[in-house]
């Protein structure tokens, strides 16, 4: 989700999530940039490492928007039926959900671990 979206949805959970309550998601972590700069000059395997590849430029040039702890949205879409504004990859840095998503919620698991998921999990629980 690009970060308004993101953001969005986060009111939302606050909204609806009662004190103590938990929110389990996974996020996108660094890696995934590297991946996709990675695809830049192979051939893609399959239509979404094509789809994928068409940002190895700007994924290169997000990894310190990333590493300053802001999210980066590749507007990628989701196939025929959601728009690239409102639906792509977006790669989180856990320090942008511990800056956006506190007071309300804090962070009590993050695992970003490729042996057990290819994306990083996260637990929020709401204050």
């Amino acid at each position: 989700l690009p970060e308004n979206v993101h953001l969005n949805w986060m009111q939302e959970f606050k909204r609806v999530v009662r004190p103590g309550g938990i929110v389990a998601m996974t996020i996108e972590p660094r890696r995934f940039l590297e991946f996709v700069v990675a695809l830049k000059h192979k051939t893609p395997e399959n239509a979404w490492h094509a789809a994928l590849q068409k940002f190895s430029d700007y994924a290169e040039q997000a990894i310190p928007l990333y590493d300053s702890g802001q999210l980066v949205y590749l507007p990628t879409g989701g196939g025929g039926c959601r728009e690239p504004s409102v639906y792509g990859d977006a790669v989180c840095p856990i320090s942008f959900l511990e800056k956006n998503w506190a007071p309300e919620f804090s962070i009590r698991s993050h695992i970003d671990d490729p042996k057990q998921f290819w994306q990083a999990t996260v637990l929020l629980q709401r204050s």
